[in-house]
């Protein structure tokens, strides 16, 4: 896991009653006995969202599975995910 610090960029993937959003983490709170690290991310339209460290993944595979994961992590699924979409079209494009 990618140790998250303030400054990291965020992507919130969302969910039935809210929309997606990128963000940053402002704040992180510490754990205590009652509860694990938090980390306060603030998105870019003004929302504020309190995501446990351990809920905010390193890896996006684009299912929704993960509600939050780092912008490098979802920037990497976009980037492979355009290119494999790319080499289809070209696949179905030589069939004819």
């Amino acid at each position: 896991m990618t140790k998250l610090t303030v400054g990291t960029e965020i992507y919130y993937t969302g969910d039935m009653a809210n929309h997606e959003g990128f963000g940053i983490i402002i704040k992180i709170i510490p754990g205590n006995k009652y509860g694990p690290d938090m980390a306060v991310v603030h998105l870019e339209d003004g929302r504020e969202c309190t995501p446990y460290i351990m809920g905010i993944a390193d890896k996006y595979e684009g299912h929704g599975g993960v509600r939050f994961v780092t912008k490098k992590a979802y920037d990497i699924w976009r980037k492979t995910s355009l290119a494999e979409m790319q080499r289809r079209l070209i696949n179905l494009q030589a069939r004819g």
